[in-house]
């Protein structure tokens, strides 16, 4: 992505997520939930990705963004 490479995974819940580190100690991805994980929703993600680009912090702050407090099972060594 960007030049970066991509990984596709299922492990961050939803159906699925490309993954990438578009500058050193920064991940980003987009997650999804909805249709299963195949060659079209691959497609379709990478189009999407495709169209990011990095937010400095005031620019994060100024979309407003929220949190939602909840416990976090995940365990990527599980």
């Amino acid at each position: 992505m960007h030049g970066k490479p991509v990984v596709i995974t299922s492990a961050l819940g939803g159906n699925g997520a490309p993954a990438w580190e578009p500058v050193p100690g920064v991940v980003v991805y987009v997650g999804y939930s909805g249709a299963q994980l195949d060659e079209g929703a691959v497609a379709a993600l990478h189009r999407l990705a495709a169209r990011t680009r990095l937010l400095s912090p005031g620019q994060w702050q100024a979309t407003s963004p929220t949190t939602s407090d909840q416990i976090n099972d995940f365990d990527p060594f599980d």
